[in-house]
């Protein structure tokens, strides 16, 4: 009768830390979920904005003040009040199916190679465009350029 209590004890005692094993396992997965940043700035060419821009491969390098937000509209709130900003080379990583649009006006928005992209944009960092950028999983995946 004893060894059998002791048994029985012994298994529910298995089972329980099994089950707090599966359960922390689950937990884990759950919190992994995709995170989207948000970076919003203005190509202006000085310290106020973007002064240089670098594209080379699958980096986007960008040197000045640039805000990031978990969405879009607190983004570019935060870059136009300026606080707790400051001027840095920020490097992001593009995904192999980044989306480029220029948009503004009243036509459609206009999609963009990367090449056309590191042409007209990259090379001439004081146009006065506003720059939006969507990250998702630490990549680079849609960037807008807002006239």
């Amino acid at each position: 009768m004893m060894k059998t209590r002791k048994k029985c004890m012994a298994c529910f005692c298995m089972m329980l830390l099994l089950m707090t094993i599966v359960h922390s396992l689950t937990m884990v997965n759950v919190e992994a979920k995709s995170k989207t940043m948000y970076y919003h700035t203005n190509l202006t060419g000085n310290k106020s904005g973007v002064k240089r821009m670098k594209l080379s491969g699958n980096k986007l390098i960008i040197w000045g003040k640039i805000a990031k937000k978990p969405s879009s509209k607190k983004a570019c709130s935060a870059y136009y009040s300026g606080k707790g900003m400051k001027y840095k080379k920020t490097t992001l990583i593009l995904s192999k199916t980044v989306k480029i649009f220029g948009i503004g006006g009243d036509g459609p928005a206009e999609r963009y190679s990367k090449a056309e992209f590191k042409k007209y944009f990259v090379k001439q960092p004081g146009i006065g465009l506003d720059l939006s950028l969507k990250q998702k999983n630490g990549k680079i995946v849609r960037i807008e350029l807002w006239s």
